[in-house]
C-alpha cells in the first residue's frame, strides 16, 4: 500500500520533525508499505505554493491512503488542503493524533475515517503495528 503522510511543518525544530517523520516512514516501510512524505521526497525550496499543492495532489492521487500526523497545536492550512484533496478523491484518511489535542482538533469531523490517539510518540509504532490500522 502506498501511504501519503501529511504533517504540520511548524511547531517543532526541523531536526525533531525529521526524526518523527523518519520513524513513521521507517516502520511503515519495514512492514511492507511505501510512503510519500513531501519533506523528504520533493525539493520544494523553489516551488510556488500552487506548485506545492499541485504536486501534493498528484502524489495523493497515486496513494492508497493518507495518514495525517497531528502532534502540534494550531491548524495547518497545508495539511487541511491535503486532506480535502484526499476527501474529494475518495482516498481513506487516517489520523494519528496527540491526546492533548483530542478535544480541540478539527480533523476528526467528517474527513477522517479513523482517528488514533497517542499520549507519547513511542506509542505510534504499536498503533501502526495493529493489523487493523490500515485496513479498517
Amino acid at each position: 500500500m502506498k501511504i501519503f503522510i501529511s504533517y504540520k511543518q511548524s511547531g517543532l525544530s526541523d531536526a525533531e520533525l525529521q526524526d518523527k517523520l523518519w520513524s513513521i516512514r521507517k516502520y511503515l516501510e519495514e512492514i511492507g508499505h511505501s510512503t510519500y512524505i513531501y519533506y523528504f521526497d520533493t525539493d520544494f525550496s523553489n516551488q510556488t505554493p500552487k506548485e506545492i499543492i499541485t504536486n501534493a495532489k498528484i502524489e495523493i492521487e497515486k496513494s492508497d491512503l493518507v495518514l495525517a500526523f497531528v502532534n502540534y497545536e494550531h491548524r495547518s492550512e497545508w495539511m487541511m488542503n491535503e486532506l480535502w484533496i484526499a476527501f474529494w478523491l475518495n482516498k481513506p484518511v487516517k489520523v494519528l493524533m496527540n491526546q492533548k489535542l483530542e478535544e480541540e482538533y478539527y480533523l476528526t469531523y467528517g474527513i477522517s475515517s479513523d482517528t488514533y490517539i497517542f499520549e507519547d510518540f513511542s506509542e505510534i509504532q504499536k498503533i501502526l503495528a495493529d493489523n487493523n490500522f490500515l485496513w479498517k
